[in-house]
Parts: structure tokens; C-alpha cells; sequence
């Protein structure tokens, strides 16, 4: 008897602990999208390049289908500075651009580093929010982004 209660606290404290962690990742995905929305308005409105760089580092950091979601949000605002009036080529190129770079290819975990060594070497205080997915560092440096 004391075995069977023992194996079930065991399986209770192992469900309590996996829902633990699907909970932290929902809420760390969740944060990565913040950081990625915060990184392409400090890019658009200030022409940040190291916010370019981390956009692009968050769309690499991303799985699969965050990815695409990430990219549809990148569609969604291209589409409504459009709509806005905003006919500036440069924005259709920025937009662009960063669509392009982020689909081309699958990233690997390899490629995954070497994009976030490449960020710090832009921009470490980017590169160490994005490790935390803490996206009000383009707040704090640029607080009317937000």
C-alpha cells in the first residue's frame, strides 16, 4: 500500500512539474514575441540596425510556428503602414528585406548561436534582454516605441 502511494505522489509531483515548465515556455514564447514586436518598432522608427539585428536574431531563436506567427505580424504591420499612406520605398524595403532574411532558411542550433554572438557584438545590452526575452530594453531606450 505504502508502495502505490509513494508511485502516485511520485506521478503528482511529475505532472505538477511538466505543467510547471509548459507554463514557463507558453510565457517565455510569449515574451520572445514582445522582444521581436519592440525590436521592429525601435528598427522602423528609429532605423536601429542593432534592433534590425534583433528582430532577425528572435525570428532564429523562434521555433517553427512562432516563426510564423512572428512573420505574419511582420505582414500585418508592412499592411498597415501601407495603408496609413506611408509609400516610402525605404519602409517596403525594410519590411522586405527582413521577410526574405528570416524565411530563407531553417536555423539550426549552430546558426542559432552564431546569431546571438553576432548580436552582442552589436549590441550587448539587445543580445542579454533577448537571453532574458525582456523586451523593455527598447523601452528603456526608447520609451515612446512602446
Amino acid at each position: 500500500m505504502l508502495t502505490w502511494f509513494v508511485v502516485g505522489a511520485v506521478a503528482v509531483a511529475a505532472v505538477v512539474c511538466l505543467v510547471r515548465l509548459a507554463s514557463h515556455l507558453t510565457g517565455h514564447s510569449r515574451r520572445v514575441n514582445a522582444y521581436y514586436a519592440a525590436s521592429l518598432g525601435a528598427w522602423i522608427l528609429h532605423r536601429d540596425t542593432a534592433a534590425r539585428a534583433a528582430a532577425l536574431t528572435a525570428l532564429k531563436v523562434a521555433d517553427p510556428v512562432q516563426r510564423a506567427s512572428m512573420l505574419a505580424f511582420l505582414d500585418i504591420c508592412r499592411s498597415m503602414l501601407v495603408e496609413r499612406g506611408s509609400s516610402e520605398p525605404e519602409i517596403r524595403e525594410v519590411f522586405a528585406v527582413l521577410a526574405t532574411d528570416a524565411r530563407a532558411a531553417e536555423w539550426t542550433l549552430a546558426d542559432v548561436v552564431r546569431a546571438k554572438r553576432e548580436l552582442a557584438a552589436v549590441d550587448v545590452e539587445y543580445a542579454r534582454a533577448l537571453d532574458k526575452a525582456d523586451s523593455r530594453v527598447f523601452e528603456r531606450r526608447y520609451p515612446e516605441v512602446v
